[in-house]
């Protein structure tokens, strides 16, 4: 979307630099000089900007320049993702089925399964602790719907299969509050369940968004980005 926007522009823009990360940046009087590196070539480069703003992720390279603590701590549970291919033993006509329904589980442990509109779906789960620390395989996923779940299903051709941990953790402020900015991961991190990263991570970016575009337009102050 974002290249396609972009794109739409007038003549002139750089558009979406692909294999480019940003190694560091020093703030000077009326703008910013970036250091950027490519990393197929590994050759360095330095820009000229008036603002940076880090949607860089959990481990946040502008958060760290920036010297913000991220506040928090990391849950004690051992999670893995699976996309895979679910397939009915017993009752097709469950609305466990139905794709167009996630599914949430929530007792001894966590269980939820999102579909992708394709026959493919995500599951989310957390493991025993005796598997704790350990590659997952998807028999083991197995055994656990096959404990938890109020169908029977089969569980087959994963795609992915990722083993995490997760943190609760966000800044006390969204950067320097004059050139430098953070928006969605690299200002809070949250459990994938229920969307709370990608709804806050979007308003975060539309509301940095409209404020900065006026004030590069001056029909705004600097003001208005405090």
């Amino acid at each position: 979307l974002l290249a396609k926007a972009l794109k739409c522009r007038e003549s002139g823009n750089k558009g979406v630099e692909y294999n480019t990360k940003l190694v560091s940046f020093e703030k000077k009087e009326g703008y910013i000089e970036a250091k950027l590196q490519d990393t197929k070539t590994m050759k360095d480069s330095v820009v000229r900007t008036k603002y940076i703003v880090g949607t860089d992720g959990a481990h946040s390279v502008v958060r760290h320049e920036l010297k913000l603590p991220f506040y928090g701590k990391k849950y004690e549970e051992e999670f893995v993702l699976v996309d895979c291919e679910v397939e009915s033993d017993d009752d097709p006509q469950h609305p466990f089925h139905k794709e167009t329904n996630a599914f949430t589980y929530l007792h001894d442990q966590l269980f939820v399964k999102f579909p992708y509109g394709d026959g493919t779906y995500r599951i989310m789960l957390t493991r025993p602790k005796e598997q704790e620390g350990t590659d997952c395989t998807l028999n083991q996923v197995q055994k656990i719907a096959d404990s938890v779940l109020p169908v029977k299903v089969t569980l087959k051709n994963p795609t992915w299969i990722s083993v995490f941990r997760l943190h609760s953790r966000a800044v006390d402020k969204y950067g320097d509050d004059e050139r430098v900015f953070l928006a969605g991961d690299a200002a809070h991190i949250h459990s994938p369940v229920g969307g709370q990263g990608m709804n806050t991570g979007i308003q975060d970016a539309y509301n940095l968004g409209w404020k900065l575009a006026m004030v590069i337009k001056n029909q705004a102050s600097e003001k208005l980005l405090k």
